[in-house]
């Protein structure tokens, strides 16, 4: 995509005019606070606009309406911008010319009525459908929690940092996560849908749009924002321990070695991406070219780099036996992060494979509505000014940063299921 062509309004809606796709898509963002109740309260609203509205009285209604108008797909969910969080509303239809008829209006007065026209009646939620969807949601997060691959990786987050935010949208205790249900009514569901709609962040439409179709979409959404914190990293302090968990309903065990970035900054966040692709990349990644290829001992192993967080952590699936021999491998990938010859093969592969995809994504519809989001919510600069800024990087610019990642927190989901 090349940015530049990115048009707005300056009120906080943007739009990105082109004909090589079949495909019109919208977004619109609300923020709210990131918090337990408010991440909660957005997933049963969202649940709650997706079954019923003022005008589509179920989920089979609104379902003929989408497939009346030509498979439109709409989505209602909650999306994470680094620390912050925010209820999205976003539409994909097909091109009205290409299917030659002129659907455009219809659809988005659909979309308009769902944003704008929830089935709440003397300020409250529906009761009863709220009640349906809390049983729905307390049964999802029970099978995730009996889940032992899925529970190991949320104790993680909370062992490593109990007081940090991105816990917020996790679920660990079933008994709390009830009482938070409980105390959620109609009532707040409704207010809290009120507060959010003041909260306008940003909008897009991509697309083959005229000038009067793009004022059509306004005329339907005339959201405005004002002022927009971009500011979306918040460093992390990592504890210096260890610690171990035993589940005697799994035979698998999942370690956890996590690094502090020192000297961390947001402008950084492309070294730290290269340095998570030299890790995991293919076969001949650092992690699995030494867990797997030399030592033989894991079912899977990754890095991951909390880029808005300053962490660099690296995961074994791992037999309990093969602790300490695991702990071992991860200090020599490490080691390898050291070694200037051993980055420099990896290192020219990122490039490789960040330039191909770089040119490759112009004709992906996923990847040019990803860019115009990552545009609009600024998650990330353009690709094509981060891919310039990891080809420049040198194995010694890798190494040197290497040098900054400190070894502070060790995790430790030992399975003992005979």
């Amino acid at each position: 995509m090349d940015t530049e062509k990115i048009e707005t309004d300056g009120l906080g809606f943007y739009w990105y005019r082109t004909e090589d796709f079949a495909t019109i898509s919208l977004k619109f963002a609300f923020s709210f606070e990131n918090t337990k109740e408010s991440i909660v309260k957005a997933r049963l609203l969202s649940r709650y606009m997706k079954r019923t509205n003022s005008k589509y009285r179920d989920k089979k209604e609104i379902k003929t309406a989408c497939r009346e108008l030509y498979g439109l797909n709409f989505r209602i969910g909650i999306d994470t911008f680094g620390t912050k969080t925010a209820l999205t509303f976003s539409m994909a239809i097909a091109d009205p010319r290409i299917i030659g008829e002129d659907f455009l209006a219809d659809s988005l007065e659909f979309l308009r009525t769902i944003i704008s026209e929830p089935a709440f009646k003397d300020g409250k939620a529906d009761e009863e459908i709220l009640n349906s969807i809390k049983i729905d949601i307390f049964d999802d997060e029970s099978d995730e929690i009996n889940t032992p691959s899925v529970f190991q990786s949320r104790l993680f987050f909370k062992k490593m940092l109990p007081e940090s935010d991105i816990n917020n949208s996790i679920v660990i205790d079933m008994d709390e996560f009830q009482a938070m249900l409980d105390n959620i009514d109609g009532t707040s569901i409704y207010e809290f849908y009120r507060a959010t709609m003041k909260n306008f962040i940003g909008g897009y439409a991509f697309g083959n749009l005229t000038r009067e179709e793009i004022e059509e979409i306004r005329h339907f959404f005339p959201y405005t924002t004002g002022f927009r914190d971009f500011e979306y990293a918040n460093k992390e302090k990592l504890p210096n321990r260890e610690d171990l968990i035993t589940d005697a309903d799994t035979s698998q065990s999942y370690l956890y070695v996590a690094y502090d970035i020192k000297d961390y900054t947001s402008e950084k966040k492309y070294l730290y991406e290269t340095i998570e692709d030299i890790l995991n990349s293919t076969t001949s990644g650092f992690c699995l070219q030494v867990l797997r290829t030399e030592l033989g001992i894991v079912y899977h192993a990754s890095a991951t780099a909390l880029l808005n967080r300053g962490i660099i952590y690296i995961c074994a699936q791992i037999d309990r036996k093969n602790r300490e021999i695991a702990l071992k491998g991860i200090d020599k990938i490490y080691e390898m992060l050291q070694d200037e010859k051993a980055v420099s093969s990896m290192l020219e592969y990122v490039k490789e494979k960040e330039s191909q995809l770089l040119y490759t994504n112009t004709e992906n519809l996923s990847a040019n509505i990803d860019e115009l989001d990552s545009f609009v919510y600024r998650t990330y600069p353009p690709e094509k000014t981060r891919v310039a800024k990891i080809c420049e990087l040198t194995a010694a610019d890798i190494v040197r940063e290497a040098g900054n990642l400190e070894k502070c927190y060790q995790f430790f989901y030992e399975g003992v299921k005979k």
